[in-house]
């Protein structure tokens, strides 16, 4: 099932993007009736999101999913018919968890890593940005992670910048919060 609801919906969202015209509504997207059927024979994609990650994707205290995330799935869900239901979760590790366990068929806005593609299928990419470091004002600006070793960073659990920073950067302290 996870699968066929991760191909659809990215398949869905680049053809969104990819094909409308600044300032112009994209067109509902022409869907095979194989596709139509399987929308409307497995009801609900259960979606679990990162609850912290503003102005991404956040559950503001009564649950309602804000961000940029919504916005895109919002416009999936117009075009396709495919209905998404937020499986509410605490935390980024609580989301990972419930993913791993099945428990929801797909995860928006996650990065790709090798260890995650050892339990997750995963699209093309369809959204992205920078990273970017954040120190302390009297810290020599970093241009190049390279130049940085035997120094500390401190990284939210469980993100893919972690893993990337560990296998590309072993001298590197990383501590977790």
């Amino acid at each position: 099932i996870i699968m066929k609801y991760l191909t659809l919906f990215f398949l869905a969202l680049l053809i969104i993007i990819n094909n409308c015209p600044p300032g112009q509504a994209a067109p509902v997207l022409e869907l095979t009736a194989k596709e139509k059927a399987y929308i409307q024979n497995h009801g609900p994609v259960k979606l679990v999101v990162d609850p912290d990650w503003y102005p991404y994707e956040e559950l503001d205290k009564k649950s309602n999913y804000r961000g940029i995330a919504p916005d895109l799935l919002k416009l999936i869900s117009e075009r396709t018919g495919l209905i998404f239901e937020v499986v509410p979760t605490k935390n980024w590790n609580e989301t990972i968890r419930l993913a791993q366990e099945g428990k929801a068929d797909a995860v928006s806005l996650l990065n790709s890593t090798e260890d995650r593609r050892e339990w997750l299928l995963f699209s093309n990419v369809y959204y992205s940005d920078t990273n970017v470091l954040i120190t302390r004002e009297e810290h020599d600006y970093i241009s190049d992670l390279s130049r940085v070793t035997h120094e500390t960073m401190v990284l939210p659990t469980g993100t893919s910048i972690e893993e990337k920073l560990r296998k590309d950067y072993p001298s590197l302290k990383i501590i977790l919060v």
